[in-house]
């Protein structure tokens, strides 16, 4: 009885870990980390969630004349250079006019 058990969660276990692979880490994924080195990881985490593959091209710290700074991002998608705005936290800000 208990060589069945430990088979039956032997085979639990491994069928359990070929069920979530590891992402892999693309090239473009280390081009946009070396971009985005000073910013947040909030930030950088929540660009890489809401524009996956994207090339980040640049980004920089917005200071706001009324409230918190917000981090800019330029990014090439889909053939468009675009920019994508957010708070420290990693939500999405409006974007910002330059001080």
């Amino acid at each position: 009885m208990n060589r069945l058990i430990v088979v039956v969660v032997a085979l639990v276990m491994f069928v359990g870990c070929k069920s979530h692979p590891k992402p892999e880490v693309t090239e473009q994924d280390v081009y946009n980390e070396a971009k985005m080195t000073s910013l947040p990881t909030p930030v950088r985490a929540s660009f890489n969630r809401d524009h996956p593959g994207a090339a980040a091209l640049s980004s920089q710290i917005i200071h706001t004349a009324t409230g918190p700074a917000a981090y800019e991002i330029t990014y090439r998608e889909a053939n468009q250079t675009q920019k994508a705005w957010y708070r420290e936290d990693g939500s999405p800000a409006e974007p910002a006019e330059h001080r």
